[in-house]
């Protein structure tokens, strides 16, 4: 839903800040001695979540277009700052779905689980409709994702939301079955994608980033009990 309040900085690698915050304000962490020598544990109790992320939440939400998807803008705009203003692109749209879904909503509950659904209709949608013979996800270009980690990276970031969001379906069989489907095509583009040295390198400026988010959506689909090449 549009909203005036929405006119600020919307810069898509507050995407992942925010959700590190979640992350770490969702856990409890204890020490264990000091200085260079501490160990650090993380327990599974969960404290509430700080005002300041919970109004970060609650703007991200806010900053979904009606078809679910989220966009941060092209790199060579990057002063329009209005998030409804921009064109959407897979990658943002899954950084933003993974940073609600950190901050504990899931498809069905959570105070952003409408959210988090649409976002997965919108993904499921543009993954089915793509050409399964390429590597590609989009045909957007220039995205700010895109200008830092190559073209690959909208791949990467849908394939880590689907297997982040498969393991939560249980009562819907039609959707879970979608959902395998299209993270099998992601794994199966990541796999034409990959570079002879073993690396992601599809422009942009950091290309180890890019092997990094590759290589996490790949363990990450393997987790959610997708076959993936152990050779890649």
């Amino acid at each position: 839903m549009k909203s005036t309040k929405l006119v600020r900085p919307g810069h898509w690698f507050g995407l992942v800040v925010l959700g590190l915050l979640t992350v770490g304000a969702g856990s409890r962490i204890t020490g264990g001695g000091t200085g260079a020598s501490a160990t650090h544990e993380v327990t599974d109790e969960i404290r509430p979540l700080p005002n300041y992320v919970v109004r970060g939440l609650d703007w991200l939400a806010d900053a979904q277009f009606e078809n679910g998807g989220w966009g941060s803008g092209q790199h060579s705009a990057q002063h329009v700052r209005d998030p409804h203003a921009v064109q959407i692109d897979p990658a943002t749209t899954a950084f933003a779905a993974m940073a609600l879904m950190r901050s504990g909503s899931t498809l069905t509950s959570g105070p952003h689980h409408t959210n988090v659904s649409r976002a997965l209709d919108y993904l499921l949608g543009l993954v089915e409709s793509s050409d399964p013979n390429t590597g590609q996800l989009t045909t957007v270009g220039g995205t700010q994702p895109q200008a830092k980690l190559g073209q690959n990276i909208d791949v990467s970031m849908v394939a880590q939301f689907l297997a982040r969001a498969l393991p939560t379906i249980e009562n819907d069989r039609r959707l879970k079955a979608r959902v395998e489907s299209a993270l099998d095509k992601c794994v199966k583009k990541l796999e034409v994608s990959q570079q002879r040295d073993g690396s992601w390198n599809q422009a942009g400026w950091a290309p180890v980033l890019q092997s990094a988010a590759a290589n996490s959506a790949l363990e990450a689909a393997a987790k959610a009990g997708r076959k993936v090449d152990q050779e890649m």
